[in-house]
């Protein structure tokens, strides 16, 4: 995968949950729900100093720290190391994107915007850049296992 492909990737990741955010924050009260999908999914505007489910809540600095620490390390495998492996670079880039987006949200409001609420089951409200975060972990994942099953071969 070349440069600008993953350059790509990292940037609509970034646009994409800064927009949405931003749309969110502008057109929904703090607490105001907005149905979707009745019974399945809705947004709303809810603000979190935390990690997913809170964790770490009031604590925005730490996060800030471990995402000045990660940006140049993800920024090495990506573009310097180039593991040439479609699974990593897609993976990584997602992990980046949303990273950035969240690290964003951090700096500028000290907490994230978190919006979507699955409403057929009791999970924490996230956003795009955590579904990109989680995806990127699972293409990681799926790396792993692969390059781990062809070393044994």
């Amino acid at each position: 995968m070349n440069n600008k492909i993953k350059t790509l990737i990292i940037g609509l990741i970034l646009f994409f949950d800064q927009l949405l955010k931003y749309m969110v924050v502008q057109f929904l009260k703090p607490g105001q729900e907005k149905i979707l999908i009745k019974g399945i999914v809705s947004l709303t505007n809810v603000k979190n100093s935390g990690a997913a489910w809170s964790i770490g809540e009031g604590k925005t600095w730490i996060f800030i720290l471990v995402t000045i620490i990660f940006i140049p390390f993800a920024g090495y495998f990506l573009y310097i190391k180039k593991i040439e492996n479609i699974w990593f670079n897609w993976g990584l880039a997602l992990i980046l994107g949303g990273t950035l987006g969240n690290f964003l949200d951090r700096i500028i409001n000290h907490q994230v915007v978190d919006m979507i609420m699955i409403k057929f089951f009791d999970f924490p409200i996230f956003n795009l850049a955590d579904i990109a975060i989680n995806i990127g972990v699972l293409c990681l994942v799926v790396y792993l296992f692969k390059s781990g099953k062809e070393a044994k071969q």
